[in-house]
């Protein structure tokens, strides 16, 4: 006897490969967008993160840059201190940080305080009233160190409470 023979099924072979097929086109429009998604978010936390360290540096150098200008305005050197660097942390502040600008603006009142003293010290010093060059500096340098303080408490504050990931 001979057998008959049957018609062979195609599709238990094809499926499989279309199966695989549409998996790869899946595969290769969406693993480019997940990664492209998570290259941005990680521009992104960069860049907050070098803003928030930018900040942190233009408070220490506005620290550096009122110490120099005491000294210059009660000794009567010449100081080349150029802008104030508060300016750079309260435009960081009000673009990366809005929770933090009430600590900045503290401190660039305390600042401001002690940039009059200054001016008043140099005034006393070219009046030749040497006597009280360094009167009110106490005052001054506190306003300037409880807003810098304030603002160090709240940088820290919110960086432990992001965990780090400012």
């Amino acid at each position: 006897m001979t057998d008959v023979p049957t018609a062979a099924s195609i599709w238990p072979v094809l499926l499989p490969v279309i199966a695989g097929g549409l998996l790869t086109m899946l595969a290769s429009a969406v693993v480019p967008a997940v990664t492209d998604y998570l290259t941005a978010k990680r521009a992104r936390s960069d860049l907050r993160r070098a803003r928030f360290e930018e900040m942190l540096a233009a408070a220490y150098e506005q620290d550096h840059w009122l110490s120099e200008g005491s000294r210059s305005a009660i000794s009567g050197t010449s100081s080349a201190a150029g802008p104030a660097p508060i300016t750079k942390a309260i435009t960081i502040a009000l673009l990366h940080f809005p929770t933090l600008v009430g600590p900045v603006r503290m401190m660039d009142f305390g600042s401001a305080s002690y940039q009059s003293w200054m001016a008043e010290a140099a005034i006393r010093r070219l009046n030749n009233d040497l006597a009280r060059v360094h009167e009110g500096f106490a005052d001054a340098h506190k306003e300037w160190l409880t807003g810098f303080r304030a603002f160090q408490e709240a940088v820290a504050a919110y960086a432990a409470e992001r965990k780090g990931d400012v």
